[in-house]
C-alpha cells in the first residue's frame, strides 16, 4: 500500500519556499544590527526599562532576560531614547558580603524607598550600566558568542549593581516554574552533595551554573558532554510514561494525551526552550494526535513538522550544531527503520528493533 504523507510534504515545501522566496535564511531579522547596536557604542552608559521574561541564579550574580525594552543613552549629549526590539541580557552583581545589623536595616529601608526587592518574572525593572555587545568567533570553528545570542534574539548585555522595580505585574506560571526549578536544584544539592547535586541539576533542569569546571571538562574530553544537556528522547519517555500510566488507570485517549502534552510544555518552559526539547514536544504532540484520532504515527511526518515549526519560530536554528545533531540523530533512526522494512519485505527477515 502506498503511504501518503501530506503534512510531511507540506512541511518540506514550506522550508523550500521560505529559503527561496524569503531570500534565504541568512537574511533573518536577528542577523541584522538592532536599534541599540546602531545607536550606542561599546561601553556607553545606558538606562534600560524592560520586562523580565526569564531569570537565572548564578553563584556571584543574577541574570535577567528583558524584553519590550525602552533605552535611554546617558552618555549622549541629547540623551536620546530608543525602543529596542531585541532582548537585553542583564547581569546584576550579588551583594552578599558580611554587613552589620545596622547596615542591613539601612539597606532594607533603602530597598523599600527605591521599590527594589525580589524581582519576579513579569516585573518591569529599570537598570543602569555600561552596555556591551557580543563578539564574533575570532577563528573558524571557535565558539561564536554573537551568533549564539542572536539565535535567542539577544543583541546586547548590561552589568549593573542593582535594579528598581517599576512595574509589579507577575507572570504566575513562569514565576512558579522558576521557583520550582530553584527549589528542585536545592533538594538535589542537599541530597547528593555539591558535586553530584549540581551535575544532576544540569542533566534534569538544564542549570549548569553550579557545575564544577573540572567535571564539565572531563565530560567534554570523554566525548559525553551531551549527557549534561536536556535530552529530547528522555522527555519523550517521560511524556509516554505518563500517558501509558493514565491509560492503565482507565483514563481516555484524549485526557491522557493532553495531560502528557501539558506536563512536557511546563517542563520545557521551566528548563528553557532548547532545540532538543522543542523537537521532542512537537513530535510528542503529533504522536498524541495520532493516538487520540486512532491513526498511525508516522516518524518522518512528525520530524519534518518539528523542523518546520522550529525554523518558522527562529530560522537561525537551522545553522545551529545542536539543531543539526538532534534532528540528524532522529533522521538516522528513521532511515534505519525504512531500510529494515525494505529488507524484511524483500528477504522475509523478522523485525529485531522497534522504535517508539
Amino acid at each position: 500500500m502506498k503511504i501518503k504523507r501530506p503534512l510531511c510534504i507540506a512541511s518540506v515545501l514550506f522550508l523550500a519556499v521560505q529559503a527561496v522566496i524569503a531570500g534565504g535564511f541568512q537574511n533573518a531579522k536577528d542577523l541584522k544590527p538592532s536599534a541599540l547596536e546602531q545607536t550606542a557604542g561599546e561601553g556607553d552608559r545606558i538606562t534600560v526599562a524592560g520586562t523580565v521574561y526569564r531569570r537565572e541564579e548564578k553563584p556571584e550574580y543574577q541574570v535577567y532576560y528583558l524584553t519590550d525594552n525602552h533605552v535611554r543613552l546617558e552618555d549622549s549629549i541629547t540623551k536620546s531614547e530608543i525602543n529596542e526590539d531585541s532582548e537585553i541580557l542583564v547581569y546584576i552583581r550579588r551583594q552578599d558580603s558580611e554587613i552589620t545589623v545596622k547596615e542591613e536595616n539601612e539597606k532594607e529601608k533603602s530597598r523599600k524607598e527605591k521599590n527594589t526587592g525580589k524581582i519576579c518574572i513579569g516585573n518591569t525593572i529599570r537598570v543602569s550600566g555600561d552596555v556591551g555587545f557580543f563578539s564574533e568567533a575570532s577563528n573558524p570553528g571557535n565558539f561564536d558568542r554573537k551568533f549564539y545570542y542572536q539565535k535567542q534574539g539577544i543583541h546586547a548585555s548590561l552589568w549593573s549593581d542593582g535594579a528598581e522595580i517599576v512595574g509589579s505585574k507577575v507572570h504566575p506560571v513562569r514565576e512558579w516554574l522558576a521557583v520550582l526549578r530553584s527549589r528542585w536544584k536545592s533538594l538535589l544539592v542537599d541530597a547528593l552533595g555539591e558535586s553530584y547535586g549540581n551535575s544532576m541539576s544540569a542533566i534534569l533542569l538544564g542549570d549548569k551554573s553550579g557545575l564544577d569546571p573540572d567535571t564539565k571538562t572531563l565530560f567534554q574530553k570523554s566525548g559525553i558532554g551531551h549527557i549534561l544537556a536536556i535530552s529530547g528522547l528522555h522527555m519523550s519517555f517521560i511524556g509516554m510514561g505518563l500517558y501509558r500510566l493514565l491509560r492503565k488507570t482507565g483514563a481516555g485517549f484524549a485526557p491522557a494525551g493532553i495531560a502528557g502534552i501539558v506536563l512536557l510544555t511546563l517542563y520545557t518552559l521551566m528548563i528553557g526552550a532548547g532545540v532538543s526539547s522543542l523537537r521532542a514536544i512537537v513530535m510528542y504532540v503529533v504522536r498524541m494526535g495520532a493516538e487520540i484520532t486512532g491513526r498511525d504515527y508516522d516518524l518522518p511526518t512528525s520530524l519534518s513538522l518539528a523542523v518546520a515549526v522550529i525554523v518558522l519560530w527562529q530560522p537561525l536554528y537551522l545553522f545551529d550544531a545542536g539543531f543539526q545533531l538532534s534532528f540528524g540523530a532522529i533522521l538516522g533512526i528513521a532511515g534505519y527503520l525504512r531500510i529494515s522494512a525494505i529488507r524484511r519485505r524483500r528477504f522475509g527477515i523478522q523485525q529485531s528493533f522497534r522504535f517508539q
